[in-house]
Parts: C-alpha cells; structure tokens; sequence
C-alpha cells in the first residue's frame, strides 16, 4: 500500500506543533518495580483532540529511590482504536538498564510520522494504516519496564502533536 502521510511533511522542520498541557503532559507519574511493566496513557484519560499523525515525544525518568531502581525497557505505542503501531524511534532496549538516582536520570526524546488511510472505511494492519474515520492516533501508551528491590522513579511525558 503506498504512503499517505510522507516523509517530507516532517521537512524543512517539524512544522507547527500543537501545545495543550491538559492532555499532551504529565508530569511526576510515580514508577515502581513492583508494577512493572507499567503503561502510561497519553492523554491520561479520554482521547487526543484532535487526532495525530506526526509529532514529538519527549521521556524524562528521575528521581530514583529504593533499591537499583533500573529502566530495562520503553515502549511507545500509537492506537485509533481499532489498530495498533509500535513506534520504532520509541524503543529503548538498553544491553544494559540505566540506573536511576537522585545524580543520573534518563532522557529520551523522538519524532514519528504514522500512516492514515484517506479512504472512508479503510485503514487496518493489512494496508499498514490507521483508519480514515479516526483520521490518526487517538490515543498514545508509553509501556515502561523497571526492576530493582523496591524501586521506584518519576516520569514525565510531553507530546507536540504537528497540525
């Protein structure tokens, strides 16, 4: 199936982003090992309004306490409702975690550009599109793993959706 949203919608620059701090960040989640893997929807209830298909998403991990408390994986997720897709700028798989203490933290930023059927009624895993009735990610998850006896950090998350 061919692109609907092309690369070149990103280039010279990012284009215009949207700021809504209501639904776009979060700010001091509380990460535990105990809960681990963890997920983190964006927004924290209901659904982007609007809808995205490009954007910017920014992670900062801190604030580490307990025992070891370690980041040994991050996710990003983009949905419609309907369909999933994981966001490959959005993978963090370290070979070996990264500590979290009151001195070192993670920070983890990307860009993305997800397809969207233009067709009333199409869209789905098959033709590699999000549907044309939702009009792009409705809702974004960010899925975080953390071991360590005890352990535990802070998240923040910020999203600019391009309109």
């Amino acid at each position: 199936m061919a692109f609907n949203k092309r690369l070149d919608s990103i280039f010279p620059g990012m284009g215009v982003g949207f700021r809504n701090d209501a639904s776009f960040l979060q700010t001091g989640l509380a990460m535990t090992t105990a809960g681990s893997p963890q997920t983190w929807p964006i927004p924290a209830a209901g659904l982007l309004a609007p809808t995205c298909s490009a954007g910017r998403i920014r992670l900062k991990v801190y604030n580490g306490a307990g025992t070891t408390p370690t980041v040994t994986d991050i996710i990003v997720q983009a949905k419609d409702g309907t369909n999933t897709i994981l966001l490959g700028g959005g993978f963090l798989h370290p070979n070996v975690g990264v500590l979290i203490s009151a001195t070192q933290w993670l920070e983890f930023e990307f860009e993305f550009v997800i397809d969207v059927a233009t067709t009333a009624g199409a869209g789905g895993g098959s033709i590699g599109q999000l549907l044309a009735s939702v009009g792009g990610a409705s809702t974004l998850s960010v899925i975080t793993t953390m071991t360590g006896a005890g352990g535990t950090a802070s998240l923040d998350i910020d999203l600019v959706p391009l309109i």
